[in-house]
């Protein structure tokens, strides 16, 4: 249980990693104000993301 735990955790982690990485690399390209709606978006994705995974893991269980 806990290992799965930590896995999941670790994934989580490299994914946003990845995504920070591709954001801010966009963001040197594009202005200031699309930049805070693209920080936007991703923000409430990854709420919106983490949100279904709860729900998902509870059905399963």
């Amino acid at each position: 249980m806990e290992d799965e735990k930590w896995d999941d955790l670790i994934g989580k982690a490299v994914i946003w990693i990845c995504i920070i990485g591709i954001v801010s690399s966009l963001a040197e390209v594009i202005p200031v104000v699309p930049r805070i709606l693209i920080y936007g978006v991703f923000l409430f994705m990854g709420i919106r993301i983490l949100k279904g995974q709860k729900k998902s893991s509870y059905r399963y269980r």
